[in-house]
């Protein structure tokens, strides 16, 4: 992880776990508030956690591409007393094997537009088969809830044209449309193409306002960002159906109007530093 984006990532204040499977290797972390530590666990006994400092939350997300099974991703910890967990695609078991991550089913595959209906703790792989465009639901643990129905679409390129006429600057990486029920809480892993920089990600979520489509950025509670891929979440989607990522464009030049109000602005500031002077 580059010294920018550990930065970004301890200006968190939760811990994110997100389990992909590969070989194994060690790592000490120690957690203090204020502070989120957004790791890529790629194994069993794979986060050696010195010490948790006042943590509010631990997040756990199980990939789609995982297989079904037990998880230990937590190595050593003095105490997970009091620390809360939400689980996204898997249920976390304190008693078993030390603390087990367990992955009930594999994930369920299907295309944009069908409805994934799961248990609570499952995962879906929606794949739009005209863009190529894939996206890994992981439903959290909800006690009392059975089933979560799900459907996703991919967002058009008329669309996209809305966000785009709001953030000229912006490169549209990826946008769907979600319905989801029980109020599931819900994490989102997207691919977003390789060699971008987190901290130029920015975040667009849809809403209706009588009967009129609203967009507005937003800061998701959480996200990671690894070898192109990247995870969400934004509490209870609520009244957001839709969501986009984007890309500020470093090539963007702002149009000859922009540039003349700039210039006017810079011209005003000039003269009122004279007259101060």
């Amino acid at each position: 992880m580059s010294s920018r984006k550990h930065r970004m990532v301890l200006s968190f204040v939760t811990v994110v776990l997100v389990l992909l499977l590969a070989s194994p290797v060690s790592a000490a972390v120690v957690v203090s508030n204020p502070g989120l530590v957004g790791l890529k666990v790629t194994g069993s006994h794979l986060v050696n956690l010195e010490s948790l400092d006042g943590v509010e939350w631990i997040y756990m997300l199980a990939d789609g591409t995982l297989a079904n099974g037990f998880y230990n991703p937590i190595d050593h910890v003095p105490s997970l007393e009091g620390v809360p967990f939400k689980t996204f695609g898997g249920v976390w078991n304190a008693i078993l094997n030390g603390g087990s991550f367990v992955i009930l089913t594999d994930a369920q595959t299907g295309q944009t537009g069908q409805m994934f209906s799961m248990y609570c703790g499952e995962r879906a792989i929606v794949t739009d088969v005209a863009t190529g465009q894939q996206l890994t639901y992981s439903a959290e643990w909800i006690t009392g809830v059975n089933r979560i129905e799900a459907t996703f679409n991919v967002l058009t390129h008329v669309e996209l044209d809305q966000v785009r006429a709001l953030a000229a600057d912006q490169v549209m990486l990826s946008g769907w449309w979600h319905e989801i029920g029980n109020d599931a809480q819900a994490m989102f892993t997207i691919d977003i193409g390789p060699g971008l920089d987190v901290e130029d990600l920015v975040f667009w979520q849809h809403y209706t306002v009588d009967g009129e489509d609203r967009w507005a950025m937003f800061t998701p509670e959480v996200y990671t960002y690894d070898d192109g891929r990247l995870s969400f979440i934004s509490g209870n989607l609520g009244i957001y159906d839709g969501f986009v990522v984007a890309i500020r464009d470093p090539s963007y030049i702002p149009e000859p109007a922009t540039l003349a109000l700039l210039a006017a602005g810079g011209m005003v500031l000039m003269g009122r530093q004279r007259r101060i002077r």
